[in-house]
């Protein structure tokens, strides 16, 4: 579970609220029980130029349990787990010519298929078809406006949707900030099936990604530039108290580029960069 060829995320620091809690993920997210299934993020990795210090700086943040593998010619492999439950992995950036960054593996039923898909969808193939040892095997792709992910075949079980889980320091959500998200959304509905709906907000348009009728993702469009930025996927962590998450980035050598805010029914949001600049994001999601 490698990431491959990637775009910095992040882009401008801003406040993109995400989609209302009561209708969409964060809300089902925070009451939902764990579900099975193919076409929604299920791992993750981080790539970093600091493997030490991002573990300290997310386990400490966090609350993180690591272990470390060997994955042979692949290296050391560190799988961090929150509330009993593995959910990513943190490893060596493999090219300097690559930016650290967090990259969402997403379930797919063939591999195979999924890569060929891409390429009728207009995205590009970062990294082929690559075997995990025991696990399956997994892709990145990038679609059409830039953003990143890896279709993941997994020899056991379909993957769980780890969103679902309302426990700290797991992923909540998954957001796109892209410059045009009719081409990125055909592309995502092309080859995860998601299908896609607009929501009311306050100041930005919003869209959700479902999968079999359960929200796995949501997407913003990009503020206009003369020369648009690459598309990006964000990460939202779950945490029990946004301000108190906030107080400690800086001491654990991060920043918090955007503090703490209130986005009506959604919760209590935060933008951090962590100690090698890759951006991301903690919920405190508001009380059903």
């Amino acid at each position: 579970m490698a990431a491959g060829k990637r775009k910095a995320q992040g882009g401008k620091a801003r406040k993109p609220a995400p989609a209302r809690a009561k209708s969409v993920g964060l809300g089902r997210a925070a009451t939902s029980a764990v579900r099975t299934s193919f076409g929604r993020f299920c791992w993750y990795d981080l790539a970093t130029t600091d493997v030490p210090g991002s573990l300290r700086f997310y386990g400490e943040l966090l609350g993180w349990t690591i272990r470390s593998t060997d994955m042979g010619p692949m290296g050391a492999y560190h799988v961090v787990s929150a509330g009993g439950a593995e959910f990513a992995g943190v490893m060596p950036l493999a090219s300097r010519d690559t930016p650290p960054c967090w990259l969402g593996h997403v379930g797919v039923p063939d591999i195979g298929t999924a890569c060929t898909e891409t390429t009728k969808a207009k995205g590009s193939i970062h990294r082929p078809p690559t075997s995990i040892p025991g696990a399956g095997g997994f892709a990145v792709v990038g679609d059409p406006t830039g953003g990143v992910v890896a279709p993941i075949q997994l020899a056991g079980p379909p993957p769980r949707d780890l969103a679902a889980a309302s426990v700290p320091g797991l992923i909540a959500w998954n957001e796109l900030v892209t410059s045009d998200p009719a081409m990125a959304g055909a592309f995502y509905a092309h080859v995860f099936g998601w299908t896609i709906h607009p929501v009311e907000l306050t100041g930005s348009p919003y869209w959700v990604f479902r999968h079999q009728g359960d929200d796995v993702a949501g997407m913003i469009e990009a503020p206009a530039s003369p020369v648009p930025e690459p598309a990006s996927w964000m990460v939202y962590f779950h945490v029990a108290d946004a301000d108190a998450v906030a107080a400690k980035v800086a001491g654990l050598g991060g920043a918090v580029l955007i503090p703490p805010f209130d986005v009506a029914t959604v919760g209590r949001c935060a933008l951090i960069a962590d100690p090698a600049g890759v951006t991301f994001r903690i919920v405190r999601p508001e009380e059903e």
